[in-house]
């Protein structure tokens, strides 16, 4: 592979966070993407909607039902957190990991512990929010995100096919092509209000 071209791993997981967010009633911004060469001489660093610098390889931005680091303040002060949202953002949170395992034809774990692990650490300050709950939602949220996988996968490739020689893209153009393909190509998306059996 080329040291210019974005590889197909990073492509697929970027493209698991944004395909299990679109499942799931979210709204895709943009997804950015760096080069292998970028990556490693430091170039070219994604910068967020927020101006924050971003090191990965790859950044999905995308409507988010609990931010971490401002719930923590809130629940504090006795604000009371829907197990529902909590669920929903620690699968699209796992699903980038989820991809990228089934892509590379690993086990998701080792994603994990590798280029996922930025993930996964927020994924559990997602079910530390939640403590007496905490191991029921983190092995729910891990079969929601394995599951959304594998019934999307068709979508999951083509978005990532869509991201190929792209740096960013925007959210509107992932949204039509997902949006075009629902019901057709590959199962509807489920909306907010899903939530598993």
């Amino acid at each position: 592979m080329p040291a210019n071209d974005f590889p197909g791993y990073v492509r697929h997981h970027e493209a698991g966070h944004a395909v299990v967010g679109w499942v799931l009633g979210e709204r895709v911004y943009a997804i950015h993407l760096r080069t292998l060469a970028d990556a490693r001489a430091g170039r070219r660093i994604i910068i967020d909607r927020q101006g924050r610098q971003c090191m990965h390889h790859g950044l999905t931005e995308m409507s988010r039902r609990v931010q971490p680091h401002m719930a923590r303040g809130m629940v504090d002060s006795g604000w009371k957190l829907s197990r529902h949202d909590l669920l929903a953002e620690f699968a699209v949170l796992l699903a980038g990991s989820y991809a990228e395992a089934r892509q590379k034809h690993t086990a998701a774990v080792d994603v994990m512990l590798g280029g996922g692990a930025d993930d996964h650490r927020q994924a559990l300050e997602v079910a530390d929010l939640l403590p007496v709950e905490r191991p029921e939602l983190i092995d729910a949220g891990h079969r929601m995100a394995d599951t959304f996988v594998r019934e999307y996968w068709p979508a999951i490739r083509a978005v990532a096919d869509l991201l190929q020689g792209q740096e960013s893209t925007a959210g509107d153009a992932v949204h039509e092509l997902l949006d075009r393909g629902a019901g057709v190509r590959w199962p509807m998306p489920k909306g907010r209000n899903y939530m598993p059996d």
